[in-house]
């Protein structure tokens, strides 16, 4: 009798610790679509409810947060070196059956969130890169559809995912080029010769992969997640990055990036006007023209001639950085001093300077090279330059920046580079990461965290006045 009820006792202990199990995997799958937007609230964890079990009961059931959301990098898998922000959250279940057995499980599980831009392309269906100039990408690349590579001219520099298929083949046709590349983890080129069809097994294309490309090449054979985009139903993926407009719903205020931008900047390409209106007296040369060695430099004030001009060095410990600085102007050294625990330092540009080089060797071996600015007389007074508008909106109480310190942050750039593919050049918008570090300064007001650009164009290039058409 005793063996009886032992073994009827194991049987219903063993139901109830299954039952708990299947309430926690259930409150899991809830959890996982509470974070399709990318955000958890406190309604949606309250909202997370037990399985319905006949026989049993969940006498307690919770999904409760753990502390704060952090930045972590994410070490592992296939998303390895990306960041997410991380939630801990714990998930308590406790079940009973009728004959008053309980059993209860507590999981641990990490709700993160992978913000997009981290990634040089991101699809959201099929991708296909069947490119005809040459094409050298350097950015990780996702789909959570299929991805088909096909090129005589391709070069991919980081990691390639998708939860699917990779194919080496065009989508709509089959032509096959041998001319795709992706770098392994020592930065080798190699060639891609092999997919999901030629190697079908998810062993067979694991095994490929890493062989040839240190497993920089992963599919769902490498059980790679799709990655959701933060959009609630029935919003399109691209209303994340379209412009604020006059009709959209909450739900389209609530996802895009054009609404929840802390710092709005528009260029208005139909309001040209020129580069001294846009910019004042700040809006000049401010980048080198050239630099050679391992020398990161950054002019904080415009590089014209008879003016004093700041200067930093960048990607260093400013506090614990020597070296010395050699001034030429027009290749006659005008200057050298030491820096000595800093990173800053200030000349004044002769009047007749056209080339200004700067020359900066590190105490040690460390950093060093020159940095170059040419023609400095022909660009010491472009203030009637054409120039469009650039506008910028900030909200909460956040400084904007005055005109001068925004054209030096959003430098425009006329005809800045040759698209092979549209055999045009290019105009550009830049942002200078140098500028904006020194803007902000330390100050929380001056802080910027998620910075949407809105380009405003005419109709078509005949809409511009004769001066700017110059330019472009």
């Amino acid at each position: 009798m005793s063996s009886t009820r032992a073994a009827g006792l194991e049987y219903h202990e063993a139901r109830a610790f299954y039952a708990a199990e299947a309430g926690g995997e259930a409150a899991l799958a809830q959890l996982k679509i509470a974070l399709q937007d990318g955000y958890l609230s406190e309604q949606e964890l309250a909202d997370i409810a037990p399985p319905s079990l006949e026989g049993f009961n969940y006498d307690s059931f919770a999904v409760e947060r753990q502390g704060q959301a952090v930045v972590e990098h994410i070490t592992d898998g296939p998303y390895s070196g990306l960041y997410a922000l991380t939630q801990n959250v714990d998930v308590f279940s406790l079940a009973g059956d009728g004959t008053g057995t309980v059993s209860g499980v507590v999981l641990r599980a990490k709700a993160q969130a992978i913000p997009i831009f981290q990634f040089g392309v991101f699809f959201e269906e099929d991708l296909e890169a069947t490119n005809g100039p040459p094409m050298e990408f350097i950015g990780r690349v996702h789909s959570n559809g299929n991805i088909y590579l096909s090129s005589n001219n391709a070069w991919y520099r980081e990691m390639i995912t998708t939860p699917n298929k990779v194919f080496h083949d065009r989508k709509d046709f089959h032509t096959v080029y041998d001319g795709v590349f992706i770098n392994d983890a020592s930065g080798t080129e190699v060639m891609l010769d092999f997919d999901s069809r030629s190697h079908a097994g998810p062993e067979a294309f694991k095994a490929e992969s890493c062989a040839k490309f240190d497993c920089r090449l992963q599919t769902d054979a490498f059980g790679v997640d799709s990655l959701e985009l933060p959009l609630p139903d029935g919003v399109p993926a691209y209303e994340l990055v379209r412009v604020r407009e006059t009709g959209d719903g909450d739900s389209e205020r609530e996802v895009k990036f054009a609404w929840n931008a802390d710092t709005y900047v528009t260029v208005d390409l139909t309001d040209m006007r020129t580069k001294g209106e846009v910019c004042g007296a700040g809006g000049s040369n401010i980048n080198p023209d050239a630099t050679t060695g391992t020398l990161q430099l950054a002019a904080l004030d415009p590089v014209l001639p008879g003016e004093t001009v700041r200067f930093q060095v960048l990607a260093v410990d400013c506090d614990a950085f020597e070296a010395s600085v050699t001034v030429m102007s027009d290749g006659s050294t005008i200057m050298d001093t030491n820096l000595n625990n800093t990173c800053l330092f200030v000349i004044t540009i002769p009047s007749a300077t056209d080339e200004l080089a700067i020359q900066v060797i590190e105490a040690g071996g460390g950093v060093s090279g020159v940095a170059y600015w040419y023609n400095l007389q022909s660009i010491a007074d472009d203030s009637d330059t054409p120039w469009p508008a650039i506008g910028i909106e900030r909200g909460g109480g956040k400084e904007v920046p005055a005109a001068d310190d925004l054209c030096k942050i959003f430098p425009w750039e006329w005809s800045s580079y040759y698209d092979g593919r549209e055999a045009e050049m290019k105009d550009v918008l830049n942002i200078d990461i140098a500028q904006l570090s020194a803007w902000v300064a330390g100050a929380d007001a001056r802080v910027m965290e998620l910075v949407y650009i809105e380009f405003v164009t005419p109709s078509d290039i005949g809409s511009y006045p004769s001066a700017t058409r110059d330019m472009m």
